[in-house]
């Protein structure tokens, strides 16, 4: 059921999710006398992640402006969170985990002070001992829910305040995402490498058509990476990657039985773009070599009030700014959502018995000649036409030994 929320804390809400923690400020402000300090809670699930975190932080209202109050550590943080994740299965408690105080050291330097990044969580055990799954989903049995799976948040915040929320995680139905034959042909040993280019000309690249979107997904995002090493003058490596979206979609009618099928894709002649614009030039300086890596996908699916937070928080055109903020925290503001996000790799390293590394997935190499292209920087197409120019010549890229003849382009 969608919920809204007022304004009237919208400007604070604003100032909490512009960062995630907070650096010291000593100075002292004047703080209203009268008013209520609201939780603003932040959680998103993944049953993919060990750990969940939960992001509790108050509303703070002054005179002064709301800058130098989101430099104040007491201005932000609650000094008593009691709170537990709660598991249900056809609305009968299951197991629950008490959210400890955390302190994470992973926030820039900004406006927003960070003494300590406070969060609160537990790590959760896996559903299988050989799986890499932490939070149960609902089980779909011949089109029927037949166990429906919650996680609920509840406790107080100052001992006066009772918060609570309800999630339901995304379910994997009818497999695993990256299960479904459009990924098997990526990560499976006897599969041929990706393609953007043929000696004579680009290929169409990377379309995959008729993907399922699994019930209770109201939002889908299919990310493609493609990931390069470093080699300097001392033979240190570094690991670099470049990331595009293969297409976003929102599910039109949202079910909790039924899969939605779309289509991704990225074209060659982007590929090669993205390339060209987001990979510097190769500095023989300071560079022994820069060798091509594998290509990976992430699926990113979120629920319906994850989609609905996103929708009422995101900038818009409109000359009126002013938006209800979205929220379906009990007693405060915030989400408290499902948001499933998995790396293909990942996913097939930890689930199939017959790879235990990247090395195990030839099928996410560029083949040959999308390699030589990338090394050439242009395409023959002969006939006596002029070349495709890629634009890639500069970023020096050499040729894996894996895919590639002998010649001195050929990575050592």
């Amino acid at each position: 059921m969608i919920s809204t929320k007022s304004n009237f804390f919208l400007i604070a809400i604003l100032f909490i999710f512009a960062g995630s923690g907070f650096q010291s400020c000593k100075k002292e402000l004047e703080i209203n006398a009268d008013y209520r300090a609201y939780p603003i809670v932040y959680g998103l699930l993944n049953q993919y992640d060990s750990l969940q975190v939960i992001k509790v932080n108050k509303s703070f209202l002054g005179n002064d402006d709301p800058r130098n109050y989101a430099g104040v550590q007491d201005s932000s943080l609650f000094e008593q969170v009691d709170l537990k994740l709660i598991e249900y299965h056809n609305g009968i408690k299951q197991k629950s985990y008490v959210l400890n105080k955390m302190v994470l050291n992973n926030k820039e330097p900004g406006i927003f002070a960070n003494p300590e990044n406070v969060v609160y969580g537990t790590v959760l055990p896996k559903l299988k001992p050989n799986g890499i799954k932490y939070l149960n989903e609902t089980v779909i049995t011949e089109g029927q829910v037949s166990n429906r799976v919650s996680y609920k948040i509840e406790g107080t915040v100052n001992g006066d305040i009772n918060i609570s929320a309800e999630m339901n995680p995304i379910p994997e139905y009818r497999v695993d995402f990256f299960q479904q034959s459009e990924f098997r042909t990526k990560w499976n040993a006897d599969i041929p490498k990706i393609g953007f280019a043929s000696a004579t000309k680009l290929t169409e690249g990377i379309v995959l058509q008729d993907v399922e979107i699994p019930p209770f997904t109201k939002i889908a995002e299919l990310k493609f990476t493609f990931n390069y090493i470093d080699t300097d003058l001392n033979g240190d490596t570094t690991h670099h990657f470049i990331e595009a979206t293969m297409g976003e979609v929102i599910v039109p009618v949202l079910s909790e039985t039924k899969i939605y099928k779309t289509d991704f894709a990225i074209k060659s002649e982007r590929f090669y773009q993205l390339i060209a614009a987001l990979v510097p030039d190769f500095d023989a300086t300071k560079l022994k070599q820069r060798m091509p890596g594998h290509v990976d996908f992430e699926i990113v699916l979120g629920d319906e009030n994850y989609y609905y937070y996103r929708e009422n928080t995101l900038p818009s055109d409109d000359l009126n700014q002013l938006k209800p903020q979205f929220s379906n925290i009990e007693n405060g503001f915030g989400i408290f959502v499902s948001r499933m996000k998995v790396k293909m790799t990942d996913w097939a390293i930890g689930t199939q018995e017959d790879i235990i590394s990247i090395k195990g997935m030839p099928g996410v190499l560029l083949n040959r000649t999308s390699q030589e292209a990338l090394n050439r920087g242009y395409i023959l197409q002969g006939n006596g036409e002029d070349p495709i120019q890629l634009g890639t010549a500069s970023k020096g890229f050499c040729i894996d030994p894996e895919v590639g003849n002998v010649g001195s382009d050929l990575c050592k």
